[in-house]
């Protein structure tokens, strides 16, 4: 199987209660959600998270997984436990796991719009 031109990018923006889901082929929004992962405890909402981002990972060609930079002083050690699972997960399927934030995407539509 040849290598893809182009990345299929699973974007993330994890929340307590709730996950924000892209599927981008290339530049093109192919899926978005918002999954619940209300739960009795943190625990068990962390299995769900891991098992939604694995579903997608297996359902679909991922070759990467783009999740949202937790800001320290605004989210609690639960959301940042939450995000380290999820980037495991990636790790775990061997694929490009990366953080970004909202500064870094103002930065790049800025850039494009000068372009």
């Amino acid at each position: 199987m040849p290598p893809p031109s182009f990345h299929t990018i699973l974007g993330i923006t994890p929340h307590t209660r709730y996950l924000s889901i892209a599927l981008l082929r290339g530049f093109e929004l192919r899926d978005w959600c918002i999954r619940s992962i209300e739960d009795t405890t943190m625990q068990y909402r962390i299995k769900k998270a891991q098992y939604i981002v694995s579903e997608y990972i297996d359902r679909y060609p991922i070759t990467a997984l783009a999740l949202k930079e937790t800001h320290p002083s605004r989210s609690s050690p639960h959301l940042q436990a939450l995000t380290t699972c999820l980037q495991e997960i990636g790790k775990q399927k061997k694929i490009i796991v990366t953080l970004y934030s909202i500064d870094f995407i103002k930065q790049q539509l800025i850039q494009h719009e000068v372009q």
